[in-house]
């Protein structure tokens, strides 16, 4: 069943390793589909793929770093197929780095990348999408925001596209534009390499970050999700941000206030410090990815 027959789509970062998977599984699904990348020859193989399996693609090389760039790239979808029903934000580059040793090109990377070249691109798409009546944003955020070790530019970078998700979600809702975020877990195979869907990562909090990457399956098991976010089946899905990796699929919570205390003449250091250690004790979070309890009830050591 072909649920996109008809729908023109925008992937930027389309001829990377998660971008090219959703541009695939897009384009099999009926959909024209537009392949970003700043890697030329990397977009033009994935259009090639799309075509020699009978789908209809092309490739534009380019940078989202700029307002101009996101016009270019949503522009070039809408002369060469008529219209863009849906776009979804895959490019960007993974800086790591210790916060120490972040400079501020590390950082300016990361920001350009994902968050510049996130809002380009969207504010171009919606602009075209009010007029066409409706289309779908996705997003692309990662597991990084929840904490990762030598991550912080790129976690940051993702958590500002949560925030952006939700936001426009409400901005455009009466438009009939929906924008969500895909958090994939996924990484690549060599070729003939066995690989599981199921991902034990929540049972076994003494599993590292390392583990965990090691036994996600490739990025093919999460371009479904691409393409039910970009169908007219999702029309009633929107502001979400959704987790798919091998068998797990999940909602990430929204970012609010939890756990709530009252005190009616208000709070001074003493009863915060009180509060914090007696109510709030069972709920603080371990901050990571990976599971596991809370260590530092005896203070912040190394």
């Amino acid at each position: 069943m072909k649920r996109l027959e008809g729908k023109a789509a925008v992937v930027t970062g389309g001829g990377g390793l998660v971008g090219g998977a959703f541009c695939r599984a897009l384009a099999e699904h009926g959909a024209n589909v537009l392949v970003n990348d700043i890697d030329a020859a990397s977009a033009e193989q994935v259009a090639a793929s799309i075509d020699a399996a009978d789908g209809t693609a092309s490739s534009l090389a380019g940078s989202v770093g700029s307002f101009a760039d996101g016009e270019r790239i949503v522009d070039a979808c809408v002369e060469r197929y008529g219209r863009i029903d849906c776009l979804v934000n895959c490019a960007g580059r993974a800086v790591a780095q210790p916060l120490v040793e972040t400079t501020e090109a590390d950082l300016m990377v990361a920001l350009s990348s994902h968050v510049i070249g996130h809002f380009a691109c969207a504010r171009r798409a919606a602009q075209h999408m009010n007029r066409q009546g409706g289309g779908s944003i996705v997003n692309v955020v990662s597991r990084a925001m929840a904490g990762w070790r030598g991550h912080s530019a790129y976690g940051a970078a993702k958590g500002a596209i949560l925030s952006a998700t939700i936001n426009w979600a409400l901005e455009l809702a009466s438009a009939g534009i929906r924008v969500n975020a895909i958090s994939p877990a996924a990484r690549r195979y060599e070729a003939g390499e066995a690989f599981s869907m199921r991902m034990p990562w929540r049972p076994d909090p003494g599993r590292t970050v390392a583990e965990m990457r090691a036994q996600t399956p490739p990025p093919e098991s999460v371009a479904p999700l691409a393409v039910y976010l970009a169908s007219d089946a999702s029309d009633w899905v929107s502001g979400q941000v959704i987790f798919l990796g091998g068998d797990s699929l999940a909602l990430v919570r929204h970012p609010m206030e939890d756990r709530f205390a009252f005190r009616s003449e208000g709070w001074d250091v003493e009863s915060i410090e009180q509060h914090f250690r007696h109510a709030f004790e069972t709920a603080v979070e371990w901050p990571s990815m990976s599971a596991g309890p809370y260590r530092w009830f005896d203070g912040i050591n190394p």
